[in-house]
């Protein structure tokens, strides 16, 4: 006696294809949050919590996450994180 699999491909006829601008979106999305993240981190701390690897560590960050948005929101970003770095005395060579 034979056993035939039923065709499942029906299964996935009706899931959308996630396309490019979708990704491009979730990672413009992803950056914004985690730039954010450090930015606040780094506005939040007490002058002279922050060591010089943690602040390295911000700047490295931002300017990674910030290359996935446009040209004027990752400048803004930047700078917000420059100025929260020149509070603590550090400043961002990266921005």
């Amino acid at each position: 006696m034979p056993i035939h699999a039923p065709d499942q491909t029906s299964l996935f006829d009706h899931v959308p294809a996630q396309g490019q601008e979708a990704e491009d979106e979730a990672r413009r999305k992803a950056a914004r949050r985690m730039a954010r993240h450090y930015i606040a981190a780094v506005e939040a701390a007490e002058i002279g919590a922050l060591d010089r690897a943690r602040c390295d560590t911000a700047a490295m960050v931002v300017t990674n996450a910030t290359t996935w948005l446009p040209a004027e929101e990752r400048d803004a970003l930047r700078a917000a994180l420059a100025a929260a770095l020149a509070r603590h005395g550090a400043r961002s060579e990266r921005s």
